[in-house]
């Protein structure tokens, strides 16, 4: 049996009366459907960001420095680094695996000493890998 909008009552009283019953289902349902989409729109959104950032830290997980035989150091763009240490804290975190590639004409105490003062700074996932030249 169908609810009628508008009932006059018990007969005593001839106002008509508004029936909000279905109104209040109505706006509950309005409500549910904005509360699920904004929360799939945020998820949808979280996704986007950690794809993104994710992105961004694969380009960042490793870096290659060229050691010269003078002890002048070059980043992947064959950019000279003035101060390796700076440039590293400026660009790149402590867990970045660092690949160091010394010409063969570098001398073992330059070498060694470029090693010892990035453990030092914090660096510890270093690797020597031989220059292609």
């Amino acid at each position: 049996m169908r609810t009628p909008l508008y009932s006059s009552g018990n007969g005593d009283n001839d106002t008509p009366e508004l029936n909000l019953t279905p109104l209040i289902d109505v706006v509950f349902i309005l409500l549910i459907f904005f509360l699920v989409n904004h929360t799939v729109s945020q998820r949808k959104e979280a996704k986007a960001n950690a794809a993104q950032q994710s992105q961004s830290k694969v380009k960042k997980d490793k870096a290659v420095f060229y050691l010269k035989g003078d002890g002048s150091i070059y980043n992947e763009n064959k950019l000279l680094v003035e101060n390796l240490i700076e440039y590293l804290g400026n660009n790149y975190n402590a867990a970045i695996n660092l690949i160091i590639r010394p010409e063969n004409s570098v001398a073992p105490s330059t070498l060694i000493l470029t090693l010892q003062n990035l453990q030092n700074s914090g660096y510890e996932n270093i690797a020597l890998q031989e220059d292609d030249k």
